[in-house]
């Protein structure tokens, strides 16, 4: 990517945003120090001589002081998160992302609104010899127009490397795939704008990349893979695409869809009311109390088998390498938008959706196992059923990539026999 150093991994942005800071950093430093001088001084002044509207400067003095002690928390907590985001960069790249994203590229959403995406696009021979080879061409010559295309969508301030294993599965099989980071996330740009990662504007992008995917394959139908929160946007998607009311040209709905780790978008439980109130406190507060909101994600997001397997070392280290790469600015607007978003049990009811296939991990102890099974039985005939994986966890799709592709097979044979009717 342009704006990614090949050797180290780290984005143009992040070192702008380092760059940028430090002189903020350093000046709340000279402006707390400077407020309490000046506050001493006038204490010092202070006696019965003195006249009583001298007094009248305290308040302003501890106001000053007070502001500038903010400020310093503010700036000298951004640095500190911009260092540890650079050094998450670095690391991510040097355990799968140096691979993952060289063939990335830009996707223009909106206004100054740019995505990374990644597309693999399969070339295949007319030849049967040479059925199962892989190319990286433009091109796409495949004379099986009918083969489905992947859209990976993945979950809240994740990142697209999340489905790396799986997306090789599906390219080691011939089909072709599109996904990309959120706006704020992964390797797409984070400017500090908090209207720009509301759940409306991350739709609008999914609608966008929907878009593109449909007009890359025009003769195929598509799966959307949704992970978590990307569950969620898939199924706004969905319904969006059905709406009379809204205006989306002939796009046509998803051939199928593959919800992993589901659960129903709902504001009004008490976990999604307690997260719109921790995530409403000051951003440098947020930073401070960073690893106790990061403390044991690890072990809710992985089984225990994940955690304790000598083979998913390299997916342990990715996942540490991930934690502490998001910056608050982009967090904070995230989850309190998210937290307030509904989708009504009336509209799932009423809402007809491609046939959808739910898959779970038994230890996922974030999107339980019965949160997805009250979300297949809203969706009713739609709903393929529930498939609860053996050692797995959140990360469904990172543990049991293989057993993820079996049900993704499944919806290949689902979403043809559709296309056919």
């Amino acid at each position: 990517m342009s704006n990614t150093n090949q050797k180290t991994g780290a984005t143009a942005e992040t070192r702008e945003r380092q760059r940028l800071l430090f002189p903020e950093a350093v000046r709340s430093v000279f402006t707390l120090l400077t407020s309490i001088t000046i506050a001493y001084v006038f204490y010092q002044m202070t006696d019965d001589r003195i006249l009583f509207i001298f007094y009248c400067l305290y308040p302003a003095l501890v106001l000053l002081i007070l502001n500038s002690t903010w400020n310093l928390l503010d700036c000298w907590t951004a640095y500190a998160e911009v260092a540890t985001s650079l050094a998450s960069e670095r690391a991510t790249w040097k355990v799968l992302e140096e691979d993952l994203y060289k063939n990335a590229t830009w996707l223009n959403t909106g206004p100054l609104r740019n995505l990374c995406i990644l597309e693999k696009k399969i070339h295949h021979s007319t030849t049967s010899t040479n059925n199962n080879k892989n190319s990286d061409d433009d091109d796409d010559t495949t004379d099986d127009d009918d083969k489905p295309v992947f859209l990976f969508v993945h979950g809240s301030m994740a990142r697209m490397g999340q489905y790396a294993a799986l997306m090789k599965l599906v390219a080691a099989k011939g089909f072709n795939y599109v996904t990309y980071d959120f706006f704020g996330m992964g390797r797409s740009p984070k400017p500090e704008n908090s209207q720009a990662y509301t759940t409306a504007a991350l739709h609008s992008d999914l609608l966008c990349v929907y878009e593109y995917t449909c007009k890359m394959y025009p003769k195929r139908p598509v799966i959307v893979v949704g992970h978590s929160y990307g569950c969620c946007l898939t199924l706004k998607l969905c319904m969006t695409l059905n709406d009379p009311l809204e205006d989306t040209g002939s796009l046509l709905s998803p051939g199928a869809l593959v919800l992993l780790g589901a659960y129903r978008w709902n504001s009004l439980t008490a976990k999604s009311k307690s997260m719109v109130k921790l995530f409403s406190l000051p951003l440098w507060c947020l930073r401070i109390i960073r690893p106790f909101l990061s403390a044991g994600f690890k072990s809710r997001a992985f089984s225990p088998a994940s955690l304790n397997n000598p083979s998913l070392k390299s997916l342990m280290d990715y996942a540490d390498a991930v934690s502490g790469a998001n910056l608050f600015h982009v967090v904070q607007p995230f989850y309190c938008s998210s937290g307030t978003q509904l989708m009504k049990i009336s509209e799932l009811e009423q809402f007809t959706a491609p046939p959808t296939f739910l898959v779970t991990g038994e230890h996922d102890k974030i999107a339980v196992v019965e949160e997805a099974e009250k979300l297949g039985k809203l969706l009713r005939s739609s709903s393929k059923g529930v498939t609860i994986v053996k050692a797995a966890g959140h990360q469904v799709m990172e543990e049991q990539p293989d057993r993820v592709y079996e049900i993704l097979e499944l919806a290949t044979r689902a979403c043809i026999h559709v296309s056919t009717k």
